[in-house]
């Protein structure tokens, strides 16, 4: 998803138009929803840091929710995980190995699908870093929370948009 469909996601799920956006950015009224629409539309390709920075503020969302990514941290590939669920749903299996020796032999258990069938030929991503397990391991817990009805999707979506890799 590109910076400027995440930032009119954030922008519509806080309610906000993008003349409300533009004037709280400091755009004069008169031009406030062109330029957030230029910005959300990607005719601005560049969108400078302190602007994204002042943006995350007004919207209440960690600045990382609207930044450009770099794929060589735990936190840029969570970000990139959840602006890819937005769009396309995914599920989330996770690998636990017997013991030493079974590495090559994997086992996990496979979830249901929507219609309460097990999913067969799961597609899995598996990181071996802990860092990476980690903040897959917290991501699912959230999901978990979310389907079981724990939380709202309000809550979830406002987990992600906060989700902050210091917090594991």
């Amino acid at each position: 998803m590109t910076t400027g469909k995440r930032i009119r996601f954030i922008r519509t799920f806080r309610g906000m138009t993008q003349k409300e956006l533009g004037i709280a950015l400091g755009f004069d009224a008169g031009s406030a929803d062109i330029r957030v629409s230029q910005y959300e539309s990607d005719n601005r390709k560049t969108i400078k840091e302190p602007m994204l920075h002042q943006m995350a503020e007004i919207l209440k969302v960690n600045y990382n929710a609207l930044k450009t990514y770099e794929f060589d941290n735990p936190l840029d590939v969570m970000e990139s995980f959840f602006w890819f669920e937005e769009e396309f749903p995914l599920q989330i299996a996770l690998f636990e190995f017997q013991t030493d020796k079974d590495i090559d032999k994997p086992s996990m258990k496979i979830p249901a699908g929507t219609d309460g069938e097990a999913i067969e030929s799961p597609i899995a991503v598996m990181f071996a870093l802990p860092e990476y397990r980690r903040c897959f391991k917290e991501w699912q817990q959230k999901k978990r929370d979310y389907h079981n009805g724990v939380i709202t999707k309000e809550e979830y979506v406002e987990w992600k948009l906060q989700w902050d890799y210091k917090s594991i």
